[in-house]
C-alpha cells in the first residue's frame, strides 16, 4: 500500500477578504498565530514567497474524467521557461480506489508520484493520488487518445458504456483558465518535533482582477506515514477552530468544484 506522504487540511476562505490582497494575507497570518497559540503550537515566518500560474483542466464535454474520478490538469508558471507540467489526480473518499489508480504515464515519460491526505471541512478525510511529468513542446491535446499518449489510462476509462474512444475531444472546463497566486512562507510547529506549512491560493480571470476563489491550508509530513498523535490532535482541534473564523467559508465549493460548476 502507498504511504500517505502528507496530510493536508484545506477550508476555503470568502474572496472579498482580498480585496487588498496584503491585508488579507496578514489577517489570516494573524488570526492563526492567535488560534495556534490556544493549541501550543507556533506560526512563524511571512508569506513572502509567491508563485504565479497558468491553470488549465481539460476533460471530455461530458466530463467523463471526472465521472470516474480523474482530473487532468496543465499548469504553467507565469514568467517561466518551458512548456510546464501534466497532473493526472484520482481523489477518493476510499483510501485503496485511489491508491489502486494505474495513474503511470507512457513509457519514457518520467513522473513524480504523490499519494497524500486531503482533509476538508468539517473533517472529511479524502485520499489524492497524482501523477506529474513536464509538458512536452506543443499544444494541448485535443483528443482522449492523444492525452493517453502521455497517460494511458485515459484510453481505458468507461464512458456510455463502453471505453472511452480516442477521438473523443478534450476541452478546457467551462473555457475556465485561472491566473493563481500560491502564498508561501509561514511555518505552522504543531509541536516540538512536527513542523508544517502554510498556504493561500487566490485564483482570479487575470493576473489584476478581483479574486473569484480562494483557499487556505496546512499541512505537514512524513514519508514512512509515522504520524505523531500529538501533532495529529493539534491539528484536528486548530483546524476546528480555523473554521469559525469569519472569514472562513466551511461549506463553500473547492476549487474543482468551482471549475466545474462553471
Amino acid at each position: 500500500m502507498l504511504p500517505v506522504i502528507s496530510r493536508e487540511y484545506k477550508v476555503m476562505i470568502d474572496p472579498r477578504l482580498f480585496g487588498n490582497t496584503r491585508d488579507g494575507h496578514k489577517e489570516v497570518k494573524q488570526d492563526l498565530q492567535r488560534l495556534a497559540k490556544r493549541f501550543d503550537a507556533k506560526v512563524s515566518g511571512d508569506f513572502s514567497k509567491l508563485d504565479q500560474r497558468r491553470i488549465q483542466f481539460l476533460d471530455t464535454p461530458d466530463f467523463s474524467f471526472r465521472k470516474n474520478q480523474l482530473v487532468l490538469r496543465h499548469r504553467r508558471k507565469k514568467g517561466g521557461s518551458g512548456d510546464g507540467e501534466f497532473t493526472l489526480k484520482c481523489r477518493s473518499e476510499d483510501r485503496y480506489v485511489a491508491a489502486d489508480a494505474d495513474l503511470r504515464p507512457a513509457k519514457k515519460l518520467k513522473g513524480e508520484a504523490k499519494f497524500e491526505e486531503d482533509i476538508a471541512a468539517p473533517f472529511r478525510s479524502r485520499f489524492s493520488h497524482s501523477v506529474t511529468i513536464p509538458a512536452s513542446a506543443g499544444d494541448l491535446p485535443e483528443t482522449v487518445g492523444k492525452a493517453s499518449r502521455l497517460f494511458p489510462i485515459l484510453e481505458k476509462i468507461p464512458r456510455d458504456g463502453g471505453r472511452c474512444e480516442g477521438k473523443t475531444p478534450l476541452l478546457t472546463v467551462n473555457h475556465f483558465m485561472p491566473h493563481e497566486q500560491v502564498r508561501k512562507g509561514v511555518k505552522l510547529a504543531l509541536s516540538s518535533e512536527v513542523d508544517g506549512s502554510v498556504a493561500v491560493i487566490l485564483w482570479s480571470h487575470t493576473s489584476k482582477s478581483r479574486i473569484v476563489c480562494a483557499e487556505f491550508s496546512f499541512r505537514y509530513g512524513d514519508k514512512t506515514e509515522r504520524y505523531s498523535v500529538a501533532a495529529a490532535q493539534t491539528a484536528y482541534d486548530l483546524f476546528a477552530a480555523i473554521q469559525k473564523l469569519d472569514w472562513c467559508q466551511p461549506n463553500g465549493v473547492t476549487k474543482t468544484q468551482f471549475v466545474y460548476q462553471g
